[in-house]
């Protein structure tokens, strides 16, 4: 049904135009030859990205105002638990940690967060898909690298 539905699908390097026939959307009532010149047209830019070997298409304007809601809590914590070990509100990550009953080992996994520069934070709230993976990856690489030690001791 689809491949009835599409014409062409062309790619370049900064998009994709997907051309559909678009008698198909058009009165049934019509002849055929009236309508077989209708096509619609439709650009989706998008930028590459390859990470291990796999090739994603990032559609920029679908993850537009998107963000992704569990980096910017983390980075939202992260601010405000620093924030309180500065000021001296809070003594220590144990005591932060206590209080919100997690454990000091995930606050000094994600306090780095406080320290991101502030265009790549305005980048994760405004959704950018490579800021919130650069985002998720820095955490997750922490995380593994505790588990990795954690293990071995």
């Amino acid at each position: 049904m689809i491949a009835d539905l599409i014409e062409r699908v062309i790619v370049s390097n900064e998009n994709m135009q997907i051309r559909i026939r678009g008698y198909r959307f058009v009165d049934a009532t019509l002849p055929q030859q009236a309508t077989s010149d209708v096509a619609l047209s439709m650009d989706v830019p998008f930028s590459q990205r390859e990470r291990t070997g796999v090739t994603k298409l990032l559609i920029e304007q679908h993850a537009a105002n998107n963000p992704d809601p569990v980096i910017t809590k983390a980075v939202a914590r992260a601010h405000r638990w620093f924030e309180e070990l500065t000021t001296g509100s809070a003594n220590s990550m144990a005591e932060i940690a206590a209080r919100e009953n997690i454990t000091d080992n995930y606050i000094s996994n994600l306090i780095h967060l406080a320290w991101l520069p502030p265009r790549q934070v305005e980048l994760l709230l405004a959704g950018d898909p490579e800021a919130s993976g650069s985002a998720r990856q820095s955490m997750l690489s922490r995380i593994a690298a505790y588990l990795w030690n954690s293990t071995r001791s």
